[in-house]
Parts: structure tokens; C-alpha cells; sequence
């Protein structure tokens, strides 16, 4: 049995099939986690970008856009470019107080309007 914490490091390599299997099935796991305790959608998101916001949301730090697709996508035919999507539709949502912010070619990160001041 691989850690669950060595399986969703990103510098884990090399990755067998049943390893990824396992990674992928962790992290819906611990998205269906976080999307329990929400009773209805914030924001008027869609069921993808609710899911996209609430891992967000639930993370500290960056979150890169593999992991992110695979979350929200799995291994579907989905790109990182889906999950641009999906951002800039969310951000369109979101309230002034709240950001998403991007650290290019590293991924995404939630904030909200103070730590984005202070981040400045």
C-alpha cells in the first residue's frame, strides 16, 4: 500500500497506472468530501465549477493545473485549458471579496480580498 500524501505529491514519479487509478480516486474522494457539507450552490456556479471552487477553496497555496483537471475532469479527453475555462467562468461569479488567483505555469490558488492586498 503506497501513502496516500506520497501518491498526491506531484514530484512522485515514476507513476504506474494503478498508482494514478489510486491518485485519482483519492482526490474525488476528498472533492465529494468537500462538496458534502454544501447545501446549495454558491453563486449560481455550475456543478463542474462549484466543484472546481469548493477544492480551490478547501486548498492552501498553489494548486497545479494537472491536479486540477483530473479533480474536476478526471482522465477524460479534458486540457489545462478546461480549467481556464472554468476559472474564468468562475471568477465572472465570484463577489468582489473573493479572488482566484494565477501564478503562471504553476496553477491556482482561492483568496480572498484582504490576502490579496496583502500579498501585493
Amino acid at each position: 500500500m503506497i501513502d496516500e500524501n506520497k501518491i498526491l505529491n506531484r514530484n512522485y514519479y515514476p507513476m504506474t497506472l494503478a498508482d494514478a487509478n489510486k491518485m485519482v480516486d483519492l482526490l474525488r474522494e476528498r472533492v465529494i468530501e468537500m462538496l458534502k457539507p454544501v447545501a446549495d450552490v454558491p453563486y449560481g456556479l455550475t456543478p463542474k465549477e462549484n466543484m472546481l471552487y469548493q477544492y480551490l477553496k478547501g486548498r492552501e497555496g498553489f494548486t497545479p493545473y494537472d491536479r486540477l483537471r483530473i479533480a474536476v475532469c478526471g482522465f477524460s479527453e479534458a486540457t489545462d485549458n478546461h480549467v481556464k475555462v472554468l476559472v474564468h467562468s468562475i471568477r465572472r461569479k465570484l463577489p468582489p471579496t473573493e479572488r482566484i488567483l494565477n501564478h503562471w505555469g504553476h496553477g491556482y490558488k482561492w483568496a480572498s480580498v484582504p490576502e490579496v492586498r496583502e500579498a501585493a
